[in-house]
């Protein structure tokens, strides 16, 4: 198959460098689409949900706009290494630590947002210790040299299994909202609380609060291991979803002997309190790890399960009634911080355990629907995957 360097369809350049000073930014005007802004944007977010640059800021810092269709991804950082490719929905700023990809026909706007999805940038770092890609490397890049024809025959193809994913992420979405949705339904407005459930401090309710150890025999960087007896969680591990294993560090049986506080039991619940704060996982049995330490930027929360239903307790702890509490005492900007003394006056609700159970009944039909769903979600993208490896072989005709 015949191939053609990137730069034969498109123009490759970098944005600009980002305007110096909050004054600089406001609600009026283009957006400015940041490195840290494509992670926000794939993930669904809208462009008119960023920062903004006004026409003045822009032609003091002879900022250049880009228009729709722009493939963006960055080059320098370690934001090289993700290969998060975005196109752009609109006219926007953007910085110099992204390169920018102008499609020069109207045909390659589609074929190369697709192609991007195909090819991983991260492929042209050089150097790993300093992630950064060159634009006379991006200009190099080969490209499956298709006749326009071909290229209007392939990229409905790709877009009808596209949209059939972000119906299915759409699908999942909804059904997560619908849980939440349910828990309000359920226990009301925990504020205005007209069920008149009783309401406690975390402090004076029946949960343990255990923090990880502090102390002289905290694991040094030389006491990790990439295998070993105890997994010791960091806060990367703890997400919005609950936990993720795809980085896990160890400890000895001896480091984790010489640990007096934050061990895990099943049935625990870990909640962050630094860096990102507010995120929950439950310690089940669906964990395949026995021996667990929490690290010092996590608490362990232990319920007495005669009054709280694990499930349910899991929901409160990820509600908006929780969540607005711990916003307004979080310290900390750079990082993050909820000490304990704090997250003990947070103030739950506590149902009768019966209430409870029927919300935890209602969860476990909806998470069988998510598995469902899961599977679904898998194999559509393995379709797709599957379609674009076959378009840029030409083997679709």
């Amino acid at each position: 198959m015949s191939t053609i360097t990137l730069n034969k369809l498109a123009e490759i350049s970098s944005g600009q460098g980002a305007p110096q000073g909050e004054k600089c930014f406001g609600h009026k005007g283009l957006p400015f689409v940041r490195a840290g802004s494509l992670d926000f944007l794939l993930s669904g977010g809208k462009e008119d949900d960023l920062e903004r640059v006004s026409e003045e800021v822009a032609n003091e810092y002879q900022l250049k706009p880009y228009l729709e269709g722009t493939i963006l991804f960055a080059k320098s950082g370690m934001s090289a290494t993700k290969d998060r490719v975005y196109t752009l929905k609109s006219t926007c700023y953007v910085v110099n630590h992204l390169a920018a990809i102008i499609p020069k026909k109207p045909v390659d706007t589609d074929f190369l947002k697709f192609w991007f999805r195909h090819f991983r940038p991260s492929q042209l770092i050089k150097d790993k210790a300093y992630p950064s890609i060159r634009l006379s490397d991006i200009e190099e890049i080969k490209v499956p040299d298709f006749s326009d024809e071909k290229k209007r025959h392939i990229i409905p193809i790709l877009k009808k299994a596209e949209s059939a994913k972000q119906k299915r992420r759409e699908v999942i979405r909804l059904t997560n909202e619908f849980l939440k949705s349910a828990f309000i339904e359920m226990f009301g407005d925990s504020v205005i609380n007209k069920n008149g459930w009783m309401k406690k401090k975390l402090s004076e309710s029946d949960i343990e609060i255990i923090d990880g150890d502090r102390g002289k025999n905290y694991p040094k960087q030389q006491d990790f291991l990439d295998n070993g007896w105890c997994l010791f969680l960091n806060t990367k591990n703890v997400t919005k979803e609950g936990f993720k294993f795809n980085t896990t560090m160890f400890i000895s049986k001896e480091k984790d002997q010489q640990l007096r506080k934050g061990k895990l039991q099943r049935n625990d619940i870990v909640l962050t309190t630094r860096g990102t704060v507010g995120n929950v996982a439950l310690y089940d049995n669906s964990i395949p790890f026995d021996n667990v330490r929490i690290n010092s930027g996590m608490v362990i929360l232990r319920a007495n399960l005669e009054e709280f239903n694990l499930v349910f307790l899991e929901a409160l702890l990820n509600s908006k009634y929780f969540h607005d509490q711990k916003d307004r005492i979080v310290s900390g900007c750079a990082q993050p911080q909820l000490p304990i003394r704090h997250l003990k006056d947070i103030e739950i609700f506590i149902p009768p355990i019966n209430q409870q159970q029927k919300f935890a009944d209602l969860v476990q039909k909806i998470e069988a629907l998510k598995s469902k769903q899961q599977e679904s979600k898998q194999e559509l993208d393995n379709l797709f995957n599957s379609l674009m490896q076959k378009s840029f072989k030409g083997e679709i005709s």
